[in-house]
C-alpha cells in the first residue's frame, strides 16, 4: 500500500533529524581524535627517562648542583676533596636539606604514578644515599678530632688538648677522645690568621 500524504511528510521530518543524531558522534569523535592529551603518561621500563617530556620536573642539573654545594665552602673559596689538606669545610646544611625534601618529592609522586618505572627506581636510591650523607655529616662534619684540629691550626695536639680541657675551644669529650666544634675551630682559625698578619 502507498504511503498516504501524512505518512509521507511524517517520514520527511523525520529523515532529517535521523541524519542529524548520527552525524553528532561523528563530529565528537573527530574531535576526541584530534585533540591535544590533557596529561603526559610517565616512562617506564620501555622508554628513556631522561629527555622525556613527562620527566621534564626533574632537571638535567639536579644532582650536580647537590654534589657542587657538597664540594664547596661556606666562605666561597676554592673547593677541596679532603678536610686534610686544607682547612675542613662546615656543612652546608640548610641548602643540603633543601635539596633533600625537594627529591623525596620527586620520589613520592612518582611512586603514586608510576611505581615500577626506571626513574622512581633511581630517585629513591639517590634519595637514600643523601639522606644517609645527612645523618653521617651532622656527628662527622659538624665536629673534628685533636689530630684535624692540629693540622687546621698549625699546632700541636697536646695544645690543642689544652685547648679543650680550658674551655678556649669549644669540645666535649666522647669515650676518651675530643669531639672539637667545627665552627668554634674555624673562629679560633681566623683569630690566629689575623694576629700574623698583623704581626
Amino acid at each position: 500500500m502507498a504511503p498516504t500524504g501524512a505518512q509521507a511528510l511524517l517520514g520527511a521530518w523525520r529523515a532529517p533529524r535521523a541524519r542529524a543524531i548520527v552525524s553528532k558522534p561523528t563530529h565528537a569523535t573527530h574531535r576526541r581524535r584530534t585533540a591535544t592529551p590533557a596529561t603526559l603518561v610517565l616512562p617506564f621500563r620501555s622508554e628513556p627517562f631522561v629527555g622525556s617530556p613527562s620527566a621534564s620536573f626533574v632537571r638535567r642539573d639536579f644532582f650536580c648542583e647537590g654534589s657542587n654545594m657538597r664540594n664547596t665552602s661556606v666562605n666561597g673559596g676554592a673547593t677541596r676533596s679532603s678536610m686534610t689538606t686544607g682547612v675542613p669545610r662546615l656543612l652546608a646544611a640548610a641548602p643540603i636539606i633543601s635539596i633533600s625534601d625537594e627529591l623525596g618529592r620527586h620520589v613520592e609522586d612518582l611512586r603514586r604514578l608510576a611505581p615500577a618505572s626506571d626513574a622512581t627506581t633511581a630517585l629513591t636510591l639517590y634519595r637514600d644515599k643523601l639522606t644517609q650523607a645527612i645523618q653521617k655529616a651532622r656527628h662527622l662534619e659538624l665536629f673534628v678530632t685533636a689530630e684535624q684540629a692540629a693540622i687546621v691550626l698549625g699546632k700541636s695536639v697536646s695544645m690543642i688538648t689544652y685547648l679543650c680541657r680550658t674551655g678556649a675551644l669549644a669540645a666535649k669529650k666522647v669515650g676518651g677522645t675530643w669531639h672539637i666544634d667545627r665552627v668554634d675551630l674555624e673562629r679560633m682559625r681566623a683569630i690566629d690568621q689575623e694576629e700574623k698578619r698583623a704581626g
